[in-house]
């Protein structure tokens, strides 16, 4: 028997109860529902200093190194950003900064962006072209939550309902890709 897929979701943003963590929430319980062990990165309970290129790494804090042993044991990585003055939050480029494509080449990845406003596209287009620029799969599937405020106060609503379900099928995405990836391996 094959061990379970574990799905790591890398949360973005820093405010309690953010609509940003709700968007990763319900993407990782559709990964959940697909088979998958999923766990979340949360830089407010883990605070990770600002990295500063420090030749010994050993002197970082031990959420830097707890970091970078969750994405080291995960078989995918969901990024959830808010998305701030037309790009991804700074708590994201932190964790990117630490991470690089040393600890991220081969991941599978999704990208979550949230916006109050119109649209979340700079945060998905510039988070997948820095997630491919450092070596991971991007699927296909990105969810970008606009006016999440109206989106998660009436999730009920049709336009609601479309945008969440972006959210379950770039859950479900990401674990069908690990299987197909794992499939190829195991063929070659």
């Amino acid at each position: 028997m094959t061990p379970p897929i574990h799905v790591l979701g890398l949360l973005g943003s820093l405010r309690q109860n953010s609509r940003t963590e709700l968007a990763l929430n319900r993407c990782l319980e559709a990964a959940q529902q697909e088979g998958a062990e999923t766990s979340i990165f949360d830089a407010r309970r883990s605070p990770l200093p600002f990295c500063d290129g420090r030749d010994d790494q050993s002197l970082y804090p031990e959420a830097v190194h707890e970091l970078r042993r969750q994405v080291a044991q995960t078989d995918a990585l969901v990024f959830a950003s808010p998305e701030y003055i037309g790009s991804y939050s700074a708590a994201i480029k932190n964790m990117l900064d630490f991470l690089g494509p040393d600890h991220l080449r081969g991941k599978i990845a999704g990208v979550i962006g949230v916006a109050a406003d119109h649209s979340a596209s700079n945060t998905v287009y510039h988070l997948s072209n820095i997630l491919l620029r450092c070596g991971c799969w991007v699927v296909p599937i990105h969810a970008q939550i606009p006016a999440s405020e109206i989106i998660f106060q009436q999730p009920d609503s049709a336009s609601a309902q479309k945008l969440l379900s972006i959210l379950d099928a770039l859950g479900r995405d990401i674990v069908v890709t690990v299987h197909r990836h794992h499939s190829s391996k195991s063929k070659a």
